[in-house]
């Protein structure tokens, strides 16, 4: 295989992170690259969806949607109030478009919008693998693979 020029120590910290990940990082890697090989589109957004619980809800979270929705939001949003609360309706509406894609039942078309603005079923995975892929560029580029993120300082602050 070419490894672009540049890109080796690129690949030597994925594998890194990926030798020494938690067992949901790996799941959730695992899953997300599934996801690439599937030939249903509702398949691969499942895959991604299955990444995104395992890397960003906590084990036996009781609001799914809105741990997944709000961690998402505070990871990838930071400071930035407009862009924490896009990513927060683009992670709730992922979850609630998942819950109808399992459960058998067509996804509303308000929930596969961004900013607005309606996209197709494709898209609207499109648009949830690409902040998908940036959690994982951020864990990665933070060594914050190898064991489960404390969500409560990112979340809520380190003030009281």
């Amino acid at each position: 295989m070419h490894v672009p020029a540049g890109a080796e120590q690129s690949l030597r910290t994925i594998w890194e992170a990926l030798r020494i990940g938690s067992k949901a990082f790996k799941l959730a890697a695992r899953r997300f690259n599934t996801a690439q090989l599937r030939g249903f589109v509702e398949d691969n957004f499942l895959d991604d969806m299955i990444a995104a619980e395992a890397l960003l809800i906590e084990p036996h979270s009781r609001q799914k949607s809105k741990t997944l929705a709000l961690n998402a939001a505070y990871y990838l949003g930071g400071a930035s109030q407009p862009e924490r609360r896009l990513v927060f309706e683009l992670f709730r509406n992922a979850y609630r478009v998942r819950s109808a894609t399992v459960h058998g039942e067509e996804p509303k078309a308000a929930d596969m919008e961004m900013n607005g603005v309606p996209m197709s079923f494709i898209q609207f995975k499109d648009a949830v693998e690409d902040r998908l892929r940036s959690v994982f560029q951020k864990m990665v580029n933070q060594n914050q693979t190898a064991a489960a993120i404390d969500w409560r300082p990112i979340t809520l602050g380190t003030e009281p």
